[in-house]
Order: C-alpha cells, then structure tokens, then sequence
C-alpha cells in the first residue's frame, strides 16, 4: 500500500456459510490466512457475521495461541489508522538507519 488510499475490498464469503464475511488478503487453496494453516507465523484475521454490527479481529500467534476480539466499525479504523501509522513509520525510518 505505500501510503495510498485504502480502496475496501469486498468480504470473502463462502457459499457454505453466507453469514462469515472475512477480511483478509487470499490466495486459492489458503483460506483467509493467505497461508497453511500449519505454519508458526504469526496471522491476523478480521470475521464478521452479517447479523451484528461489529467485526472480531483474531491474532494467531503460532499455532497454539489465538486472541480475539470484537470491535465496532469506530474501533476498527482507530487500528487501522494506528497500523497504518507504524507502517509507514517503519518505511521512513527503518531500524538500521535509527540505530546507526
């Protein structure tokens, strides 16, 4: 993304399960972790079920470990904005550069 306008991408939805709307970047065979479900990298994950007006952000941190909230639209931009915030931070003062 660089620092360009977020344009929303529409919900990856199941034909089995309509409800579960999933945000996430994809690729065929990986379901919305856009990975193996196997592997020890840490993942995010954004559900939301059609029915409530709000999202659940879940963090698999490995694979024994998963965290998971729920969050209003309002709360949902405050971090993405803050995620958004600490890329772009990284991207113009990368660690090597500080710690020179």
């Amino acid at each position: 993304m660089n620092g360009a306008a977020h344009t929303p991408r529409p919900a990856i939805v199941s034909a089995e399960h309509p409800l579960q709307h999933y945000f996430a970047e994809t690729r065929a065979g990986h379901g919305v972790y856009s990975e193996p479900h196997h592997t020890n990298r840490a993942r995010a994950r954004v559900l939301r079920y059609a029915t409530v007006n709000a999202a659940e952000l879940s963090i698999r941190l490995g694979t024994s470990f998963v965290a998971s909230a729920e969050f209003t639209a309002e709360d949902l931009r405050r971090i993405a904005s803050d995620l958004l915030d600490a890329a772009h931070d990284i991207e113009q003062h990368p660690a090597q550069e500080v710690a020179a």
